[in-house]
């Protein structure tokens, strides 16, 4: 597949994105660079041009992970609504030069999911990591602004709405090109990154200060970022595709000792490695499968210390719905923590598997998703296990009722009804 890349004065690139169906993850080639000197045909009535920025991460990610997080359902909600959004810019969240050309051949291998109208713009910068200084991120992010700036005026982008998942864009970008800012909260950055906390809680009362409209996938991240301020809240949700039809259990499991117990999501200091143990030494639990990335050596061989635990990495998309199947009960086994305001996306995901699910009390909304959610004490959560190992196989139609309900296509019309709302009733939506 071929890429033709445009470079600017120095601090960006653009692409066209074809859309030629590769797989049910990947669109087509890339096709040559767009110059900006074509001529346009005007918006559909009714319709509104649009730039998306990532969080801290690009759409060769989303390429990687299959279109699986928050961000890349949205972006491609905003690709599918021709009906209302015209034309889009995708930028990157800004990339270090050396990494722009792995970072294109990522995207080039892996196709996109995006569609003709969809412009991509990778801003890239000789530092490597984002400074930590408010003034010098507002010197960044001014640049940044510029970089977007000249793209919105190469495409001849119509004062386009601008829905951005960085903070520190919707703080420190001007963007007085724009028709609206909307920030997408899909996590507790400043929970994660103790290095910017200072930082994230400024830039969230700039956002606040500026009426910027937020969005937040819980009411526990929308009371960090904005208090009693307005916020739209719009939960996690599921691919019905992908969940429609159930997949056959991964090589990983082959061989795990029933029941199995399983854990999705990155492995880090967020994990109660304690109720692992736990769980570990419970005569009722056969394995326990943790599912996703361990970048923490540490953290890696205590979990591979402790008997019935099974490492086992990053899977694909169809592997992960197969494991999750294949899995007796699901677990959230989280360390409490006020900073914490995530919206549990596998939470989703374990109940599209039509599996039980026992998570260490939180103040975001779990209970009231799912009868099947069994929500408890550390102390209780292994009690608690073996009362979900004798729930019932759940009813299929309900499952797929399920699914429908908790679509990613509902919550994403919301989404775009925000974006396109009228200033004074965005938050009403």
């Amino acid at each position: 597949m071929g890429l033709s890349r445009r470079v600017g004065s120095g601090a960006e690139c653009s692409e066209r994105l074809g859309t030629s169906v590769v797989n049910r993850y990947s669109v087509g080639r890339m096709t040559g660079g767009h110059t900006g000197l074509e001529p346009h045909p005007p918006n559909r009535a009714g319709t509104r041009d649009v730039l998306f920025t990532f969080g801290a991460d690009s759409l060769a990610d989303s390429c990687r992970r299959e279109f699986s997080f928050t961000t890349d359902q949205t972006l491609l909600a905003l690709a599918r609504a021709e009906d209302r959004i015209a034309r889009i810019i995708v930028a990157d969240s800004w990339r270090w030069a050396p990494g722009v050309a792995l970072k294109s051949l990522r995207a080039r291998d892996s196709g996109n999911a995006v569609g003709e109208r969809v412009t991509l713009v990778r801003p890239w910068r000789l530092r490597r990591r984002e400074p930590t200084t408010v003034p010098a991120l507002r010197r960044s992010y001014q640049r940044y602004d510029g970089v977007l700036e000249r793209h919105v005026q190469r495409n001849s982008l119509d004062c386009p709405a601008v829905v951005t998942f960085n903070p520190f864009v919707a703080a420190f970008c001007p963007l007085r090109w724009a028709s609206s800012v909307t920030y997408y909260a899909q996590d507790d950055c400043a929970s994660s990154h103790a290095s910017w906390l200072s930082a994230y809680q400024q830039s969230w009362a700039i956002i606040r200060e500026r009426g910027t409209r937020i969005v937040c996938v819980s009411d526990e991240l929308a009371e960090r970022i904005v208090g009693d301020g307005p916020a739209v809240i719009i939960p996690n949700g599921v691919t019905v595709e992908e969940w429609r039809e159930l997949s056959p259990a991964p090589a990983a499991f082959f061989g795990l000792i029933r029941p199995i117990v399983a854990y999705a999501g990155t492995i880090d200091n967020r994990l109660h490695t304690g109720l692992v143990a736990e769980m570990a030494d419970d005569p009722a639990i056969g394995s326990i499968a943790l599912i996703g990335p361990c970048e923490d050596s540490v953290l890696e061989r205590k979990l591979r210390s402790i008997p019935k635990v099974t490492l086992c990495g990053w899977m694909g998309r169809r592997d992960y719905a197969g494991a999750l199947e294949a899995s007796d009960v699901c677990i959230i086994p989280h360390v409490a923590s006020p900073t914490h305001g995530r919206g549990q996306q596998k939470l989703y995901e374990y109940l599209a598997a039509g599996k039980p699910v026992v998570t260490t009390e939180s103040r975001s909304p779990v209970t009231g998703i799912s009868d099947r959610v069994i929500s408890t004490r550390p102390e209780d959560f292994v009690a608690a296990v073996r009362a979900a190992l004798d729930q019932p196989r759940q009813d299929e139609r309900d499952r797929q009722q399920f699914l429908h309900s908790n679509s990613w296509g509902a919550r994403h019309d919301r989404t775009i009804r925000v974006l396109l709302a009228d200033d004074e009733n965005w938050y009403t939506v």
